[in-house]
């Protein structure tokens, strides 16, 4: 039995170097292993496994296909979040399961992430799970966009990621959630500047403003004569 484990492990050995020096040549193999978390012999995998990248028409579908896309259950006012599908290649789940242990110690995206829902409370597995999509995410832009790993250009798009959160933040804290109704149909039933029937005039969808209760639409044909519809959900 010894003897024959070491003679499969061998042949495996060989067949391995053989599928390494047919696609040394392949230009994916050097941008998928250019990111960290993702060694030489995975990196073939993952291209033998999803083939072309062509065939997604989309980082949902890519994510479906691999069967890490979460399992939300709805009941009446009831959710449950079961987890992942589990439903796609358990292949490449397997290969990304090892990438992402690997990347969260070695891939500044990834640990940064990890480390963020570390802080949040999050158990490991949901981690490194979040790990997984997240590398899945970074071998789709790559092979998208052919161009290798930069930490940098990822560290840029984080940051502007979180400026747009602060903001969209601070519109939702100043913004028409916090009015009432009746003082949100006072505030539009003001005269409306000159500046401001031109902007909407050059609008070619109507302005609205989304409340709890109600959706105010200002098309430019009303805000032309300073008046407001106020028309409920």
């Amino acid at each position: 039995m010894a003897s024959d484990l070491r003679q499969s492990k061998e042949r495996i050995e060989k067949h391995r170097q053989c599928i390494i020096g047919l696609m040394q040549d392949d230009p994916v193999i050097g941008i998928l292993a250019s990111i960290p978390g993702i060694g030489n012999w995975s990196a073939i995998c993952l291209r033998l496994e999803l083939g072309y990248i062509e065939r997604f028409h989309s980082f949902a579908a890519l994510v479906s296909y691999v069967g890490i896309d979460p399992v939300v259950e709805q009941s009446g006012d009831g959710v449950k979040r079961r987890g992942i599908s589990k439903r796609g290649n358990a292949r490449v789940r397997a290969i990304l399961y090892l990438c992402a242990m690997a990347a969260e110690r070695h891939n500044p995206v990834i640990a940064a992430m990890a480390q963020r829902l570390k802080e949040n409370g999050k158990a490991p597995r949901v981690r490194l799970v979040a790990g997984m999509r997240k590398l899945l995410g970074l071998v789709y832009v790559c092979w998208v966009s052919d161009q290798r790993f930069d930490p940098a250009h990822w560290q840029r798009d984080v940051q502007r990621a979180k400026a747009m959160e602060e903001r969209a933040e601070r519109r939702r804290k100043n913004g028409a959630a916090g009015l009432t109704p009746e003082k949100l149909a006072k505030t539009l039933s003001a005269p409306i500047t000159s500046r401001e029937i031109k902007k909407r005039k050059a609008t070619a969808v109507p302005q609205g403003v989304f409340t709890d209760e109600y959706v105010v639409l200002v098309p430019p044909s009303v805000a032309r004569n300073g008046k407001s519809v106020l028309k409920p959900k």
